[in-house]
């Protein structure tokens, strides 16, 4: 089995992307002109399903593939009410998270017809791609609500404005 449509992919706690190929970026070294290999959780996450790590050892200029099968959540259960939260976030290929647990990546849930529904009630969002600040937020839903996240992800290391 792979993985279910829509997965993504986390490295060393920093969310990589959906689906594959991921790339792994050198982490820092003491030493830059010594490359050596890595060793890495890797964690693809679905809604609904059971999260899967596996350690990996990937040396520079390496390819691995990794076997991953997608086990459903028992826990997990539909809500028969939902609400829908429409994302407009550049860039949309940051990763998405509802009270903690990956739900996909912004540009699923934007435009014509894309949204997310959730549960109503207290929802915590998180937003976060590497190279940029998270964004966090919390919403109380009713039934039925419809809410819209707008943001632009600031990049690390830029300054904000500061409001007047």
């Amino acid at each position: 089995m792979g993985l279910v449509e829509g997965s993504g992919i986390c490295i060393a706690t920093s969310s990589s992307g959906v689906n594959s190929p991921v790339t792994v970026s050198p982490m820092p070294s003491r030493q830059r002109s010594v490359e050596r290999p890595q060793t890495c959780a890797s964690s693809p996450r679905q809604d609904g399903f059971q999260d899967f790590t596996d350690k990996i050892t990937v040396r520079p200029g390496e390819k691995q593939a990794i076997s991953v099968r997608m086990v459903k959540d028992p826990r997990f259960k539909m809500p028969s009410v939902f609400s829908e939260i429409k994302l407009s976030v550049t860039p949309d290929r940051a990763a998405v998270f509802v009270d903690g647990l990956y739900v996909g990546h912004v540009g699923e849930f934007g435009g014509v017809a894309k949204s997310l529904l959730v549960a109503p009630g207290h929802r915590k969002i998180t937003i976060s791609l590497p190279g940029y600040q998270t964004f966090n937020t919390e919403v109380d839903l009713v039934p039925n609500q419809k809410f819209q996240i707008k943001t632009d992800l600031i990049k690390e290391g830029s300054i904000q404005p500061q409001p007047e």
